[in-house]
């Protein structure tokens, strides 16, 4: 079996393509706070370039990733 088939059997995913799922797991991966050089290993990408056409950071994420940054524990 195919891994398109096997995906579509976990969900309706008829209209989609396996290419999709790399979009959406590059910006899961972004949002979970993952480096661009670590995506790009995950993905597959030889530049980070191609990591930044892959991943949408979402607001929450980015102010999620400052708070836990040593900048904003500093007093």
């Amino acid at each position: 079996m195919s891994r398109m088939r096997l995906v579509r059997r976990c969900g309706d995913l008829s209209n989609k393509r396996f290419h999709h799922l790399r979009h959406t797991a590059g910006t899961s991966f972004a949002n979970d706070g993952r480096s661009e050089s670590e995506i790009a290993a995950l993905l597959g990408h030889k530049t980070l370039a191609m990591v930044s056409r892959y991943t949408q950071v979402q607001p929450h994420a980015k102010a999620r990733t400052f708070r836990e940054s040593s900048l904003a524990k500093r007093k």
